[in-house]
């Protein structure tokens, strides 16, 4: 939140800073008129805000309409910087909050995914191992949707489904795991997902998906592809805006109004707004407010269409590259990253370790970071470190290790204040406080 803050900000700066100098600096502008029969040239000096907060924004981004020209070279030499800022830092802005907005719809894992795998660590279940059928009843007495995932597995009329699904919400919560139980029981004796008698994550999710109508599939497979619809959907909407604009402000064809608005979205400016600019027309703002806008959008777009090309055939190669054995040399360069030699078993961790690597996944940089970060956990050098340590990370495991020292300090300091002294009675050692 803090980044998208500093990052609105400067953006904020960006645009109303130059349009202010573009205001104060007196560019001129050749403006038609008629003087007599004989149609003249004559020359303004000072733009209006319309067009400095045009120019700020057309000239920054780099799209070029050519509408104005500036005519002082105090001018150009601050544009020099403003389009340096407006091509590094600002477009990365713009496209922060691009990607933000997306992100918000976004998550690694599905609310149901997250729900069960939730409950399993509550109950220190292995949900992606295998749950057993009592943990499992636990769950469905406590979200029933699951149970009624269950029961239309089982069952084939959703009347039976219905009438079930009542006696069961209506029921106590011991009544709901009997019922649970003895329905993941059936289930384990006629469905081969169940036969084990071990349920996962995945196939709980499975059963939900089985169990949802098609209307509520579709529904699911345009949230599973909602950022590339949401990406071509926001863009395609823009252009036929921005198409819209030109026919309306500038009296154009749709053919010309949709060249306007690809031409200012990809930055191109082959077609400017209108011919001419008055310095009065709101459209001036509206231009610069829709690249604004605009710009950031199209680049997003351009990245989503290249990764949907691309993907796939990266998943292949990576495939490849994963099933290929791994070569001496590799073998090698692990055992001088991990500082010692691998034997002749190699573990999860270091088959892990090479395959990311070979994948260019991670960098050296990055595992040796890593391993100086478990290090610095690992206090007492033991080789593994507990759950609580690893979630809590390394600040708060420093804290801990700090005050265990302190107590540690306090209690050798104590015993160097006792001193031991001989009885002399023979009674044996007296220990006397200095």
């Amino acid at each position: 939140m803090r980044n998208r803050i500093c990052a609105a900000c400067g953006v904020l700066l960006w645009i109303f800073g130059g349009t202010l100098f573009y205001f104060v600096i007196g560019n001129c502008i050749s403006v038609s008129e008629c003087a007599g029969d004989a149609p003249g040239i004559k020359e303004v000096c000072g733009w209006t805000w319309q067009q400095s907060f045009y120019y700020s924004i057309q000239a920054g981004l780099s799209i070029g309409f050519g509408l104005l020209a500036e005519t002082k070279d105090e001018s150009r030499l601050y544009t020099i910087f403003h389009v340096l800022a407006g091509a590094s830092f600002i477009g990365g802005a713009l496209s922060l909050f691009a990607r933000s907005i997306l992100e918000q719809s976004e998550a690694a894992v599905s609310e149901h995914e997250r729900k069960i795998a939730s409950f399993a660590f509550k109950v220190s279940a292995d949900g992606y191992g295998g749950m057993d059928l009592d943990v499992v009843s636990d769950l469905m007495s406590k979200h029933p949707h699951y149970m009624q995932d269950l029961y239309c597995k089982l069952e084939e009329k959703k009347e039976a489904v219905d009438a079930l699904m009542y006696v069961f919400k209506n029921s106590s919560r011991q009544r709901r795991k009997r019922l649970a139980l003895e329905a993941l029981k059936w289930a384990s004796e006629n469905l081969e997902a169940f036969k084990d008698k071990l349920v996962t994550i995945e196939e709980l999710l499975n059963l939900h998906r089985a169990a949802q109508s098609p209307l509520k599939m579709l529904f699911n497979a345009v949230l599973r592809h909602r950022r590339t619809i949401v990406v071509f959907g926001f863009f395609l909407t823009w252009i036929a805006v921005g198409t819209l604009f030109y026919c309306l402000a500038c009296g154009g064809s749709i053919t010309t109004g949709a060249y306007f608005a690809v031409a200012a979205l990809s930055t191109a400016g082959m077609q400017a707004t209108c011919e001419a600019l008055d310095g009065t027309g709101s459209h001036v703002i509206l231009v610069a407010l829709y690249c604004i806008v605009g710009v950031p959008v199209y680049g997003l777009a351009l990245g989503t269409f290249a990764n949907l090309l691309v993907v796939r055939r990266q998943e292949i190669q990576q495939l490849d590259i994963i099933e290929k054995g791994i070569t001496s040399a590799e073998r090698h360069f692990v055992q001088h990253l991990m500082e010692h030699h691998l034997g002749a078993d190699v573990t999860a961790g270091e088959y892990m370790q090479i395959q990311l690597l070979r994948l260019g996944k991670v960098d050296p940089d990055t595992l040796r970071t890593l391993k100086e970060e478990f290090q610095k956990l690992d206090a007492t050098g033991a080789g593994s470190i507990s759950i609580d340590d690893a979630i809590r990370g390394h600040h708060e495991a420093k804290a801990r290790a700090a005050l265990a020292a302190d107590a540690l300090g306090t209690d050798i300091q104590a015993a160097k204040d006792i001193e031991v002294t001989d009885d002399e009675d023979g009674d044996g050692p007296q220990f006397v406080s200095l």
